[in-house]
């Protein structure tokens, strides 16, 4: 599908935004002719996921008015990290919700929570999402090299 924006001009001030779930199925061609800018957020790394484990839980602990996160959860982020090579942030995040229930979060005085809680509710989410985890990696490291053009460079620079 051919898309147009020759009726706009500089001055116009307009900004078109293309967003979906499956880049790597659009048209490169298009891509290119259409789109000045592009912006690929791929999955996130090992630094990041531990981040985001760190925050949800933070933040899902403050809201229940538990003010510090558990020494052996804290240390828990790690490995947690690294088994959810993969996942998306939103992912990590129905994690923490679905383990950390508020009838959870009331008893976590008495029953400090560790890394192993969270290992049912991964299970599940990587079997709702298995495709996604095991196919699409591989597909957005392509379109990655594609849309910023690095296998052009990688060609350029073995000449």
């Amino acid at each position: 599908m051919a898309y147009r924006k020759n009726g706009f001009k500089a001055p116009d001030r307009v900004i078109f935004i293309g967003c979906t779930r499956d880049p790597h199925k659009a048209n490169k061609k298009d891509l290119w002719d259409f789109f000045d800018k592009h912006l690929h957020l791929p999955f996130p790394d090992y630094a990041t996921r531990k981040l985001l484990w760190s925050t949800f839980v933070a933040k899902l602990l403050k809201e229940s008015d538990v003010k510090d996160v558990p020494a052996g959860l804290e240390a828990s982020f790690g490995t947690l990290a690294r088994i959810t090579d993969g996942f998306s942030a939103g992912s990590i995040g129905k994690v923490v919700k679905k383990t950390l229930t508020p009838k959870r979060v009331t008893c976590i005085r008495s029953r400090p929570v560790d890394g192993g809680e969270f290992l049912n509710s991964l299970a599940l989410e990587a079997a709702a999402n298995q495709a996604t985890f095991a196919e699409q990696s591989v597909v957005y490291a392509d379109f990655t090299e594609t849309i910023t053009r690095l296998a052009d460079h990688k060609a350029r620079s073995h000449e």
